[in-house]
């Protein structure tokens, strides 16, 4: 029942989309957007997964607020600047010279997010293992376990990647969710 609109900057992948989802808006976009092609207040749900070089931007928060309708979530995965995984990522980069999945740290995007008018659900870290996204080893079920057991996803700050589902709250709203102290009850 869901109306869904797809955004993708290669048209390749976007006719793909849409023969997987005929019934979908696939819409293509320029590379260099600063713009979700939505009118205000009337998504329900944005989720922006695995698309680094669109949520890290400056421009992605407000329009994520922009688009989202009063109580409408954003679900995404941040990859994490200050992780353990980013700085080995960085110092392989200086061989290469390419530096592109890794902008910015956690804790920074998610203060910009909750200053915008955000509330988190649920955050929580994860891929601590030595695995590419691609990986199929046998090992990462192994590392994903232990991540559980050790409690790290319990620390976004520094984990590797973090997924994050935060609700769109009006300030009125907001305002009233919060006790004496300003924190959120």
């Amino acid at each position: 029942g869901w109306n869904l609109i797809c955004t993708e900057i290669y048209p390749e992948n976007l006719a793909i989309c849409q023969s997987r989802l005929p019934s979908a808006k696939c819409v293509l976009v320029e590379r260099d957007s600063q713009a979700l092609p939505c009118d205000s207040s009337t998504i329900g749900l944005l989720m922006c997964i695995e698309v680094n070089p669109v949520i890290h931007t400056d421009w992605f928060i407000s329009e994520a607020f922009r688009v989202l309708c009063d109580g409408g979530l954003l679900v995404g995965v941040f990859l994490n600047k200050a992780s353990v995984r980013a700085l080995i990522h960085r110092l392989s980069a200086l061989q290469s010279g390419e530096d592109r999945q890794y902008y910015l740290a956690y804790s920074e995007w998610k203060s910009k997010l909750r200053r915008q008018g955000f509330h988190f659900i649920s955050e929580e870290g994860f891929c601590w293992g030595p695995f590419s996204r691609q990986s199929n080893s046998k090992w990462v079920p192994i590392f994903a376990e232990m991540e559980r057991r050790l409690g790290l996803r319990k620390l976004p700050a520094v984990s590797p990647w973090v997924a994050v589902i935060a609700k769109k709250v009006v300030r009125d709203s907001l305002n009233a969710s919060l006790d004496d102290d300003g924190q959120e009850s």
